[in-house]
């Protein structure tokens, strides 16, 4: 408690009276009006009445800051005096406090991440068709090219998938050559088994193999899965399909022969065979159907002809070509009709590639694949006399340009048993374009507007 205050009276006049009387330890000063002189007269306090009031300030001013304090620490939010009576006091938290919460933090996190996976990742999917499956694979292709098919699979239900079987049809042209994984079906490949597809796995077969087949021919692929749910006892099926086309074959056919042919008589076809640049058969085999009145004429192979083609005879109308390149060859075909079944008869050049098809794990069977075919027609003439005309070399029609010189030569033979007498061999030459001023005959023969004859 501050200690009692000690009263200093003034009198007017300024001096000093003494003590009270009444009381010891006032001091009684006259408040008169003074002067400067009159304060300087005034007595000097001594050093224990001034300490006496320094003491005294102190304990005033101490009592000050501790009500102030006490006030800071007893005051709610709003200012208020709080009633201590009713003050709780919070316990500082401890080491098990501050090592568990973060445990709980994450478990709580773990557990909100889990049932949003839940709810947003698996439950949406928990219909028993939410399979997907579809095919990739090159939509073009070139006649023997190796390519891959490759059949994607997802499951995108919560449920997994058991006896899941995916089974392929190949197109017709399509050879297969191998698959990635392997076959459950190692005679035909077309078949895998899948013991167990989990909830949201995707995978995948690649099946690789080649298209043989004529220029702009289609293969179409198609796939199956059939699986079960593992809870459902019913078996679900999804399908899909994929077309190549087949854009080249990679190599250029050409074939030059006489449009008409004397029975008995030699005839040939020379047939031209160049690879082009992206060409992936190395070999074929050409076959022609057999005919009634059809005779393939058997020769030797002219070894030292760089131009004629590396082939081999298998047995009358099939003939083997290997070793094709980029450099044209020739494929000679040399027949002859011992009949006349018609006026006109057709001659079909089928080329195939060979392939070796496993029928069983110790067998194999080729198989061939067609994939050009050119059909021939020819007018079938019975007489004594052949003729053959040549234009520029060849025997076939051909495209000239303007000025271009025209080399005609006309071959003749008598293939009866008796001679032919006054025999007149005549040209005509159809074309609003030729130049009659330009004929040069070194046979001498009679020119008469388009026609030429030669007579013996």
């Amino acid at each position: 408690m501050p200690k009692p205050k000690k009263n200093i009276q003034k009198n007017k006049t300024g001096g000093r009276e003494g003590k009270n009387p009444d009381n010891d330890n006032d001091v009684v000063i006259n408040q008169k009006e003074s002067s400067i002189a009159e304060f300087t007269q005034r007595p000097v306090p001594s050093e224990a009445e001034v300490k006496e009031f320094e003491e005294i300030i102190n304990d005033e001013a101490k009592d000050e800051q501790i009500d102030e304090s006490l006030n800071e620490i007893y005051q709610d939010e709003n200012g208020e005096v709080v009633d201590v009576k009713k003050l709780e006091i919070k316990r500082k938290h401890g080491f098990l406090f501050w090592f568990l919460t973060p445990l709980f933090i994450i478990a709580g996190l773990g557990a909100a991440g889990y049932a949003a996976y839940h709810y947003f990742y698996l439950e949406p999917g928990s219909d028993a068709t939410a399979v997907e499956f579809y095919i990739e694979g090159e939509s073009e292709v070139n006649a023997g090219e190796e390519f891959f098919y490759t059949v994607h699979y997802k499951n995108l239900s919560n449920v997994n998938i058991k006896n899941a079987h995916i089974s392929v049809d190949y197109p017709d042209n399509f050879i297969f050559l191998d698959s990635f994984p392997e076959s459950s079906d190692s005679k035909n490949n077309n078949i895998w088994s899948i013991d167990m597809i989990p909830a949201r796995y995707s995978g995948k077969l690649r099946i690789k193999g080649m298209l043989i087949g004529a220029e702009d021919e289609t293969g179409i692929f198609l796939a199956s899965l059939d699986y079960i749910p593992q809870n459902f006892s019913s078996e679900f099926k999804k399908e899909a399909l994929f077309t190549t086309v087949i854009k080249e074959i990679g190599l250029e056919i050409d074939t030059d022969y006489i449009s008409s042919a004397l029975i008995n008589e030699e005839n040939e076809i020379s047939i031209k065979i160049a690879g082009q640049e992206k060409n992936y058969l190395n070999n074929f085999r050409l076959r022609i159907e057999p005919q009634e009145n059809l005779e393939f004429v058997d020769f030797e192979k002219d070894a030292e002809d760089p131009e004629m083609a590396d082939f081999t005879i298998v047995r009358p109308g099939i003939w083997q070509v290997d070793n094709i390149s980029s450099e044209e060859h020739y494929l000679p075909i040399r027949f002859k009709f011992d009949s006349k079944i018609s006026d006109t008869q057709d001659i079909t050049l089928i080329f195939e590639h060979a392939r070796a098809i496993n029928t069983s794990s110790t067998t194999e069977e080729t198989k061939y694949y067609e994939f050009y075919k050119k059909t021939l027609n020819f007018e079938v003439m019975k007489s004594d006399l052949n003729l053959t005309l040549i234009i520029n070399g060849s025997r076939e029609d051909q495209g000239v340009d303007f000025g271009q010189t025209l080399n005609y030569s006309i071959n003749y033979k008598n293939g009866g048993e008796t001679d032919l007498k006054d025999v007149i061999i005549m040209a005509v030459l159809e074309s609003d374009f030729l130049d009659p001023g330009s004929l040069l005959d070194p046979n001498n023969g009679k020119a008469n507007g388009n026609t030429i004859s030669w007579s013996k």
